[in-house]
């Protein structure tokens, strides 16, 4: 099977750019476009393409009997498929192939080849230089080609050391993972999904007006409205964790507590010799105070060692929904409501998804240490409910 390595240079800017959007909004966006396009056939000379003169190139490829090598398959095939109407026998793609040979490692391009003892990778001042210019100069165009010729031939290089370690059953996943981006099938129901994310808005609604009914009204005209600002503002009080502990002590409750992840993991304090947590708030201090109370007490201070347990994992948190006391279930309630917005935030994603065409399945082959996979594009599908819309919600199929 022949192999081409690919890679594109396309156009950003401050607001149109892959910091702020997703992999599958930022390709299927209309103001997509190729500025260029490496192409690697085997170990020839990479050559670099227009963006206009891209797809003459591609339709003259057979791609039944082409395997395409890239640094982020996922990046480059959804272009190819969605752009070009490429659909190539087979990918193989060195993020997924170093990311399992070397879990703990970045698998970025340049730390690749740092671990690998390859050249180093540009350092993308090239590209940096073209952001928000939709038309190149040649001067620019050159540079931009140049970065990306480099680029293209480091890829394959990685390709060539990391092949012989990677069983072809392997390889054959990432084949398949990277398919079920560049090539989905799956349609989503955006009726349906609107409809979800009304009622996750009205669920969390009644919760907050249950707990703070005085603002009931305020808060439906924030949500009624679309009003975000007002929204944030409104459910501040439960958001933010010293208000909320603050409104738990009104009802005679000492917050619960626990030991900041961080402090246990810098080895600030050890769980065995923490203690018990303090009462009532947590004492805030600036940081000139926390250095002076470590200098005079010899342990650290109590905002640098704990931190509130309003987590919906916090067993002392969770056992409050068991109370008697309705007004603090409710309370309980409405804070984890108003802080658990996945599913909103997943409707209101994938009903973007929606507008663009099919949803394309992003999954991080070896996406942790463990061989599992992780989620990507800020839309994990192994962790989609399965709700049956037949069982009103209330069962699973």
């Amino acid at each position: 099977m022949n192999l081409l390595t690919i890679d594109f240079e396309t156009y950003y800017d401050p607001i149109y750019t892959l910091s702020k959007l997703t992999t599958e909004n930022y390709i299927r966006d209309k103001r997509f476009k190729t500025h260029l396009v490496g192409i690697k056939n085997g170990d020839q000379p990479t050559i670099i393409v227009p963006g206009h003169q891209a797809q003459r190139v591609f339709d003259s490829i057979n791609w039944a009997e082409t395997m395409v090598l890239c640094q982020h398959a996922h990046f480059d095939g959804l272009i190819l498929s969605h752009h070009y109407n490429v659909h190539p026998a087979f990918f193989v793609d060195t993020l997924s192939m170093f990311r399992a040979l070397h879990p703990a490692e970045s698998a970025s391009l340049a730390n690749q080849c740092k671990v690998l003892g390859l050249p180093a990778k540009g350092n993308g001042y090239d590209i940096v230089n073209t952001r928000g210019i939709e038309t190149l100069s040649p001067q620019e165009y050159a540079a931009c080609g140049a970065y990306c010729k480099l680029d293209c031939d480091l890829t394959k290089r990685i390709f060539d050391i990391l092949k012989p370690r990677i069983p072809l059953q392997e390889l054959k996943l990432i084949d398949l993972t990277v398919k079920m981006f560049t090539d989905p099938i799956l349609e989503l129901d955006p009726e349906l999904l609107t409809e979800s994310w009304h009622d996750e808005r009205q669920a969390t609604l009644a919760l907050f007006q249950r707990a703070m009914p005085e603002l009931a009204q305020e808060a439906y005209d924030a949500i009624e409205n679309n009003d975000a600002a007002a929204w944030k503002k409104l459910k501040t009080p439960l958001s933010s964790n010293p208000q909320f502990a603050q409104m738990l002590m009104a009802l005679g409750v000492d917050p619960p507590k626990k030991l900041s992840p961080a402090a246990v993991k810098s080895g600030k304090v050890h769980p065995d010799i923490a203690g018990d947590p303090p009462e009532g708030m947590l004492l805030k201090a600036t940081k000139k105070e926390k250095e002076e109370y470590l200098e005079a007490n010899g342990v650290p201070h109590e905002s640098e060692i704990w931190t509130y347990a309003f987590g919906k994992s916090d067993e002392a948190f969770k056992l409050m929904l068991q109370s008697d006391d309705e007004a603090l279930v409710t309370l309980v309630e409405a804070r984890l409501g108003v802080k658990s917005t996945i599913k909103e935030t997943r409707a209101q994603r994938m009903i973007g998804i929606a507008s663009r065409g099919p949803f394309p399945i992003y999954l991080l082959y070896y996406g942790a240490h463990t061989g599992r996979y992780g989620g990507g594009d800020k839309v994990n599908p192994q962790n989609l409910n399965r709700q049956c819309p037949a069982c009103n919600g209330e069962g699973k199929i």
